[in-house]
């Protein structure tokens, strides 16, 4: 049963050897109901795995339309092999801009002045950090509502050596 709240990630190992998919997550127009699945799982007496399907260990961004996600099985089945690039090709400029706004506020330093707070990201990370392959308008909608401020790497090094920008929970991930 693929479930977004399912105590398991569905792999390619699973798509292969499974014969069949209940595709769970009850959606009235694009609201997701929170629970229901698991509710309609204990219901229905069902004794098989709830599986959710993630994309590099978050559901962010995972397409969850019920014609996507079954998209998404297919094209592993039939056409990539595997999940992730299945999700990626199946993604709507929404969940790309959903998951970039994700990546770019783990991924952004922390620069402190002045008694605040503000996110920032050197020019040169940008590239690695839009793994989702999203186009530049998509980028620029993601820079303006994530408030992440684009720097060059000279001045965020000048930054780093006065000990004023730290790095974000998920920077070393995308640092050379």
């Amino acid at each position: 049963m693929l479930d977004p709240e399912g105590d398991c990630v569905l792999s390619e190992e699973l798509v292969r050897v499974m014969d069949m998919f209940i595709v769970g997550g009850i959606v009235d127009k694009e609201r997701r109901v929170k629970g229901e699945t698991a509710r309609l799982y204990r219901l229905l007496r069902l004794n098989v795995p709830r599986c959710r399907i993630e994309l590099r260990g978050s559901i962010i961004g995972v397409p969850d339309r019920i014609n996507k996600v079954i998209e998404i099985i297919l094209m592993t089945l039939f056409e990539t092999g595997s999940i992730e690039e299945a999700i990626i090709r199946a993604m709507s400029k929404r969940d790309r801009v959903n998951r970039l706004f994700y990546e770019f506020q783990r991924a952004a330093y922390r620069l402190r002045r002045e008694g605040s707070t503000e996110l920032v990201i050197p020019r040169s990370m940008i590239s690695r950090i839009n793994w989702v392959n999203a186009g530049d308008k998509e980028l620029e909608l993601v820079i303006r509502k994530s408030h992440v401020r684009v720097i060059d790497d000279e001045e965020l090094n000048k930054y780093l050596s006065l000990g004023i920008a730290k790095p974000g929970p998920l920077t070393s991930k995308y640092v050379k």
